[in-house]
């Protein structure tokens, strides 16, 4: 009985996980979108353009 607690736990922890998975990617998407339409970008260096600013603002 426990462990099939355990197992409904954890199988409900890999579906939340999934589904911020899929909202992110999304976003991402939008973002890559916009910028690909807005700056001229192809999809790659719509893709690295934000990680890049990202790690300019980390240091």
């Amino acid at each position: 009985m426990l462990q099939h607690a355990r197992n409904a736990e954890a199988a409900e922890l890999e579906r939340a996980g999934l589904r911020r998975a899929i909202a992110s990617r999304d976003v991402i998407g939008q973002a890559k979108g916009t910028l690909m339409a807005g700056q001229g970008l192809d999809p790659e260096a719509a893709f690295d353009l934000p990680r890049r600013a990202d790690h300019g603002f980390a240091h």
